[in-house]
């Protein structure tokens, strides 16, 4: 058995950065917190949960992504931003009903759907943090 946490992080990078904007501005994605002056909107690939479900034929896997999207607003809370930028990623990861897979050589990963979504704003001073967390589940299977 493999471990799968890398490689999801790897096929969520690959499927979403480059390809998020918000009012003309690319949004980057990262695979962890940034130690660079990170632009006004951006997200991170966070926890990566994992429950195997292994049979006497495979390896599988549950596996929850957290996403948290951070949009640094001045003198305003508009959570619009954030749920726009959402919005992307989940039609980029689950662009249909029928599920596909975004793995690589060692996995199949297949992104079923959004099981969690929440809010999370930090103030200070002027500036306004607003946080959007989508937990999205997938099914991995070693191959």
């Amino acid at each position: 058995m493999k471990d799968c946490s890398n490689n999801i992080r790897t096929a969520y990078l690959n499927k979403l950065n480059g390809f998020i904007t918000y009012n003309g501005q690319n949004v980057p994605v990262y695979g962890n917190n940034s130690f660079k002056t990170p632009p006004k909107n951006y997200v991170v690939i966070e926890e990566i949960n994992e429950s195997a479900q292994n049979t006497n034929q495979s390896f599988t896997s549950n596996v929850d992504v957290n996403i948290d999207i951070f949009s640094e607003q001045y003198m305003t809370q508009d959570n619009s931003v954030v749920d726009n930028i959402a919005n992307q990623i989940l039609t980029l990861l689950i662009p249909t009903t029928g599920i596909q897979d975004i793995g690589d050589s060692d996995f199949q990963i297949f992104a079923m759907s959004r099981t969690g979504s929440r809010y999370l704003s930090i103030y200070n001073e002027q500036n306004f943090i607003i946080r959007k967390i989508i937990t999205i589940n997938n099914l991995v299977n070693q191959k």
